[in-house]
């Protein structure tokens, strides 16, 4: 279990992103107080990315004050509760009115005893914690504790919540709170799906997902909140995150890519994606779904209002998952092997590569590494992609549609559609060059 020092004389430590926002959080006209999460990993030391503030009144306004002297956006989040969110880069700060009369009030209105504490703006030691509810003593024992005995059952979404801190922190779940997870689980539905999403997207992005599947399955919830896992599922998501931690270079014994390979599927995983995620996540989710058909992964990811981005290159990965298998007997494509690959999955098509080797690396195939291999085959698909795109991949066509149709007196239709197909995969195939050729090699299709 992790142990905080709870001496009250102890200095508190703010991240450096932190420390300089409060100069502007101490100039507000209104005291501002630091509440949540973010308090939990300034009392640990650790490295927090947001920010939660509470104040008596006006929590918009002050959201609004704080992203003018930012120069930062601001908007309402949620009108009714007055809330304001500021947005920073790799940052954001929510700031709320009281939940209650008072700040105490506010406090115990919260979900767990380690997210129940506050600290003024201007605190400098850990003594001026305002704690209600015995957080501190938690911290220091490593324990998820409700606030009160009716904080999952009037919010059950928290009851995902405890399975995933007590992961992320390494910490026990207490008995009663243990209770209430399962007295929870019927409510579960009267949740919003998109509340439910944004907690199971932050549980499956954890270093370790399959050990959040496993405490959604102890806990009874898995039924309630995920379609029937496959058996291999576990092993697959576990073996994935191995993957991504050595294309991270967190852990580059991982397995035998080259350090090219790597660091192109590293920076295809951290591209933005619609919903605020990076690409790790359409990953994840596909390797959850992989065992579905693929109108039904589609459907279940509808079901918790992904994006239509996040929707479509899930159901693309499973869909055409097998794809990879065609190239593995000589595990050397040619250049038109290599379009055909890509053509219709683009970069769904790395994704697809990835989880072909979580899957080898799950049935531990490892030690043997023939030239027919998975990691040799994935680095020549990763080199044409990063190096040669606008040859292999996409190619910039030699000749345009009207262009067709001049040269050989056509009609609009499917036919100029087909050509326009064949001449990209010769091109792709490094057979054609110039206009002159492709002119050839389409007179050459039409009379043959």
């Amino acid at each position: 279990m992790s142990q905080v020092d709870s001496r009250p004389e102890r200095p508190l430590l703010y991240p450096d992103w932190l420390q300089a926002l409060r100069p502007v959080l101490l100039a507000q006209s209104e005291p501002v107080f630091l509440v949540g999460g973010i308090v939990r990993d300034i009392v640990r030391g650790a490295e927090g990315h947001d920010l939660d503030l509470a104040v008596a009144r006006r929590g918009m306004r002050t959201a609004y004050k704080l992203g003018n002297a930012l120069e930062a956006p601001a908007y309402a989040l949620d009108k009714a509760r007055d809330v304001g969110r500021v947005v920073l880069p790799g940052t954001t700060i929510d700031v709320a009115r009281f939940r209650g009369e008072t700040l105490v009030d506010d406090l115990m209105d919260r979900d767990f005893t380690i997210n129940a504490m506050a600290l003024p703006a201007a605190a400098e030691q850990v003594s001026e914690l305002v704690d209600p509810s015995g957080g501190l003593a938690d911290l220091q024992n490593g324990i998820i504790r409700q606030v009160a005995p009716t904080a999952l059952t009037s919010d059950p979404v928290r009851a995902l919540r405890a399975l995933r801190l007590a992961l992320q922190l390494n910490f026990a779940i207490e008995p009663v709170t243990w209770a209430s997870i399962a007295a929870a689980r019927p409510l579960l539905p009267d949740v919003s799906p998109e509340r439910l999403r944004d907690e199971l997207v932050t549980a499956l992005l954890l270093p370790e997902p399959a050990a959040f599947l496993e405490q959604l399955a102890r806990a009874g919830l898995a039924s309630h909140l995920l379609p029937p896992l496959a058996d291999t599922t576990a092993a697959l998501l576990t073996n994935l995150a191995r993957l991504e931690a050595a294309c991270d270079g967190a852990d580059a014994t991982a397995l035998g890519l080259p350090a090219e390979t790597m660091a192109l599927l590293a920076a295809h995983w951290a591209r933005p994606v619609d919903g605020g995620y990076t690409g790790r996540l359409p990953l994840r989710l596909a390797a959850l779904l992989s065992h579905l058909a693929p109108a039904q992964a589609e459907k279940w990811l509808r079901d918790y209002r992904f994006s239509n981005e996040v929707c479509r290159h899930v159901r693309l990965v499973v869909a055409e998952q097998g794809r990879l298998l065609a190239l593995l007997p000589d595990g050397s494509p040619d250049r038109r092997q290599i379009y055909r690959y890509f053509k219709g999955v683009a970069a769904a098509g790395l994704d697809i590569a990835a989880l072909a080797i979580a899957r080898q690396l799950a049935a531990e195939v490892t030690s043997a590494n023939p030239a027919g291999s998975l990691d040799t085959l994935t680095a020549t698909l990763a080199h044409h992609y990063q190096h040669h795109f606008s040859d292999t991949i996409a190619p910039t066509p030699l000749l345009r549609g009207d262009e067709i149709m001049q040269a050989f007196a056509l009609q609009p239709g499917p036919l100029v559609g087909e050509l326009l197909a064949r001449l990209e995969e010769e091109q792709a195939a490094g057979e054609l060059k110039t206009k002159k050729e492709a002119l050839v090699f389409l007179s050459a299709s039409l009379n043959s």
